[in-house]
């Protein structure tokens, strides 16, 4: 009994330092997304880049930063044909075999990106469709991002709206947001989940692996809600769709 107590108090322990790393993420949007808002749809082009370069460059340069981009994505506002202005910023980043090392934060330039096409409807896409629908802040991922860092990421994405014409109704304007490596989310909760004396993952709310103990659960797959429930134990995070699984004793892998 004593080791089923212990077994759970590791559990809720692990989620809790899921949820605090996300509580700053969270907490960082919220102030940005004041911040564009408070311009009220006025700034287009490179007075917006402006004004967002001001909040992304100093989060991606923190000492303490976890993240590796951040910036707003919306409305172009202007006749120049495209549907989506990208004021994103990369934040400082390590030499992978497609990309250099940088050392300091550099413009996302979407046109000299090969697999741009992607982005092209973005209002179809999970981390703009999701806050715009659901007027709230979304977590998207894990998934290899192949417009900026080719590597495995969480998107954390909060709408912007905003009544420029002052007619009283408010349309979305585009999003704030935030990438996080998931190797970096792994530095941060793998001691707690390694303290788990069983086999633990962290999920997202649609069962996909996050971060996992077990070799058998690799980043990105799938747990189902059936094996979930008949083989795991889990907890949810207070901060973000995510939950803290452990592996029920005597469940083989």
């Amino acid at each position: 009994m004593r080791t089923e107590t212990t077994a759970s108090a590791q559990l809720t322990a692990c989620a809790g330092v899921v949820s605090e790393f996300f509580a700053d993420v969270f907490t960082q949007l919220d102030q940005w997304q004041s911040r564009v808002q408070s311009v009220d749809g006025r700034l287009h082009g490179a007075e917006l880049d402006e004004a967002v370069a001001a909040f992304a460059i100093p989060a991606l340069e923190r000492p303490d930063s976890v993240l590796i981009g951040a910036g707003f994505i919306g409305d172009a506002g202007d006749d120049s044909g495209r549907s989506l202005h990208f004021a994103w910023w990369i934040g400082p980043i390590d030499a992978n075999p497609l990309l250099a090392e940088t050392t300091q934060s550099t413009r996302l330039d979407v046109t000299e990106r090969r697999y741009a096409d992607y982005v092209s409807d973005f209002s179809a896409l999970e981390w703009y469709r999701m806050p715009q629908s659901m007027k709230q802040t979304h977590v998207t991922g894990p998934y290899v991002d192949y417009l900026c860092t080719c590597d495995y990421i969480l998107t954390i994405t909060a709408p912007v709206f905003v009544d420029a014409d002052k007619t009283g109704v408010e349309e979305m304007f585009g999003v704030v947001g935030a990438d996080v490596f998931v190797r970096s989310f792994e530095r941060a909760v793998m001691p707690s989940l390694l303290a788990i004396p069983a086999d633990a993952a962290v999920l997202n709310e649609s069962g996909r692996v996050v971060v996992s103990t077990d070799p058998s659960l690799p980043v990105g797959s799938v747990l189902s809600e059936t094996a979930k429930e008949r083989e795991w134990n889990t907890v949810a995070c207070t901060e973000g769709p995510f939950s803290v699984a452990m592996r029920k004793k005597g469940t083989p892998r």
